[in-house]
């Protein structure tokens, strides 16, 4: 808008005309002197322009200003709080603990009906501040070995044996489950008879961290082990399924196990569980 010879009122120095306008100013020639101004800024307070056509013009320029300044200003501030949102995700990932895969323990309680299905497992956190809530069972992945065990009324800890165990496959997805909730939809999943069971004692593979020389299990209903264990439980299987319709699946599930993760079965150590370390008194006899 040509604005040359306009007519403006100045708080301070009075009326004047518009005598130059160029490169974001305008020059106003007063009674006395001459000032260059800020355009269109300048009319946001200082300067008033005599024609209403004129006036209504700069106005909109302000306008269309103050909101390009506005959108910016959130733009900037939207940018700001996507970068401050990525760097508390980008900490919470460097802070979220990663979980090991391992293979896990459940504690049963022992029925003389026995079991209808061991492919479904709930654990329970019992602790003083969360009884009867459900816990994540981070460590349990495709891949991990779970193992049921019990024991019967009247007997002690260390003759807790295991009377189940199987795979947990590719169908297990622990974001889309219960908390403390297995499944699997493996075929390798093996029952133990009461007679098997019996032989397969749980300590015979499995110490504690802080008591090693203890068959005590202590609170919770879960456990985890890791595959050096699970090699040397279905090592047992195999040989306690010799000679029975479950012989073959036995020695596939031992070997599939070793092969998805990795494990050179000829590298796998004794058993070392508790039974294994617990020393027999001597007895002083009389041969006299």
């Amino acid at each position: 808008m040509n604005l040359i010879n306009i007519k403006v009122d100045h708080k301070v120095f009075g009326e004047g005309v518009i005598i130059e306008n160029e490169n974001s100013y305008v020059t106003v020639k007063f009674k006395n002197d001459e000032k260059k101004f800020m355009y269109p800024s300048s009319f946001d307070g200082y300067l008033t322009v005599q024609s209403i056509k004129a006036d209504e013009s700069i106005k909109e320029e302000i306008r269309a200003i103050k909101k390009l300044e506005k959108d910016e200003k959130l733009r900037l501030a939207e940018v700001e709080r996507k970068i401050k949102v990525e760097k508390l995700n980008n900490s919470k990932k460097a802070k979220a603990k990663v979980y090991p895969r391992a293979n896990i323990a459940f504690k049963c309680t022992f029925s003389d009906e026995g079991y209808s299905n061991e492919k479904e497992l709930t654990s329970i956190v019992q602790t003083f501040n969360r009884n009867g809530e459900s816990m994540k069972l981070n460590k349990v992945k495709n891949n991990s070995l779970c193992i049921v065990t019990t024991r019967e009324p009247n007997t002690v800890e260390r003759e807790r044996y295991i009377f189940g165990v199987f795979l947990v496959d590719e169908s297990y997805n622990r974001d889309n489950k219960d908390e403390g909730y297995v499944t699997t939809n493996s075929k390798y999943s093996i029952k133990l008879s009461l007679e098997e069971s019996h032989k397969m004692l749980f300590w015979n593979y499995h110490t504690n961290a802080n008591k090693p020389e203890l068959a005590l299990w202590s609170s919770g209903l879960h456990r985890y082990f890791e595959d050096e264990q699970a090699i040397q439980i279905l090592q047992d299987i195999v040989a306690l399924k010799k000679g029975t319709d479950e012989e073959e699946l036995s020695k596939e599930f031992l070997l599939h196990f070793a092969k998805i993760n990795n494990i050179n079965i000829n590298t796998v150590a004794e058993k070392n569980g508790v039974l294994q370390n617990i020393l027999i008194p001597k007895v002083a006899i009389d041969c006299k």
